[in-house]
């Protein structure tokens, strides 16, 4: 903890840390960074650590300053660490360090600090999606900035495998896709945990990563579709409890489709939506350009190129919903 200091001697300090040079830069740091410092127990390495601005599972997303570079970042700081945890993290790093788009938040660096692992990141202020308020047009809108983003990562070999509403946030400069812990460079292995769990969240991962297969970008299509439901619809296609319950259900059946829990949704966001959301990877958009594409196509007025299901698919749904009717 830093020493108490005299309050003359701890008036005259604050004054420097916001001294400013001819030029307007700052010459030491923000007054209430070094506020926070001189209290005691914000230090962190390099970094004083100040308000909280999120956190999930093991992790926090912090405000912080970084000293040595004079900068205010977002510190991601991760607990509780093992093997398998330290293998994820490190991934993320290095996946997130050589991705670059704007609607990619970057990562700046990585380390380790008392046993706590960090990943510094550019401080972004907005608000997820999850919190926004969007009506469907904007709701679109801002799922083909994302998809953008995400088609990018592709481009470079990477999945995210955690697309959700929650992981994408809107700020005056654009959409951001966060997070990548999950991310991981594609290929035809199976995409689960050391215990056999299958990794994401439920309610927005799709059949083939809840069963735990082989996964590739259509995943990550198949996510943005579900973000775009529950933005629209207002609760998630599969409102299960759990991730056991959620497993159950999405191998089972269809979610309902987006009109009938949102009358009002305009039949192109529909078939768009539904044509991401298909069961099938090969009947989802090809790419996520592609579902941008269709997306900015609806959001203009224009023509999409996503059609409802056909009489023979929604007979094909209304059997497995009713065997014993089929049989008979």
């Amino acid at each position: 903890m830093p020493p108490r200091f005299p309050d003359h001697i701890f008036s005259r300090l604050h004054a420097l840390a916001s001294a400013e040079d001819p030029e307007g830069a700052s010459l030491a740091m923000p007054p209430d960074v070094f506020d926070a410092w001189a209290a005691g127990g914000a230090a962190f390495g390099k970094f004083v650590l100040l308000e909280e601005l999120g956190r999930g599972g093991q992790s926090v997303v912090r405000r912080a300053w970084q000293i040595d570079l004079r900068r205010e970042v977002a510190l991601k700081i991760v607990t509780g660490v093992n093997p398998e945890l330290r293998r994820r993290f490190m991934e993320e790093a290095r996946l997130g360090a050589r991705l670059a788009h704007p609607a990619i938040v970057p990562v700046f660096e990585a380390g380790e600090e008392r046993e706590t692992l960090w990943l510094c990141m550019p401080r972004i202020e907005g608000e997820t999606l999850d919190r926004s308020g969007l009506s469907p047009v904007e709701a679109a809108r801002a799922v083909a900035a994302a998809a953008r983003g995400i088609h990018e990562a592709h481009r470079q070999g990477v999945i995210h495998r955690d697309l959700k509403p929650r992981n994408l946030m809107r700020s005056a400069s654009g959409v951001h896709v966060l997070d990548f812990g999950l991310a991981k460079a594609f290929g035809g292995e199976t995409q689960t945990s050391a215990s056999g769990a299958a990794l994401g969240t439920p309610h927005f991962m799709a059949p083939e990563q809840a069963s735990g297969g082989s996964l590739d970008p259509r995943t990550d299509v198949y996510a943005l579709g579900a973000t775009l439901y529950a933005l629209v619809g207002g609760r998630p296609p599969y409102p299960t409890s759990g991730m056991a319950e959620f497993v159950a259900a999405i191998l089972k059946d269809d979610p309902p489709p987006i009109r009938t829990i949102a009358p009002a949704t305009a039949a192109p966001l529909a078939a768009v939506i539904g044509m991401a959301m298909d069961r099938d990877p090969s009947r989802r958009y090809p790419t996520a350009a592609a579902l941008a594409d269709d997306l900015e196509r609806f959001a203009a007025g224009d023509p999409v190129a996503a059609r409802p299901p056909s009489a023979a698919r929604r007979a094909a749904r209304w059997a497995r919903l009713n065997p014993a009717a089929t049989a008979a």
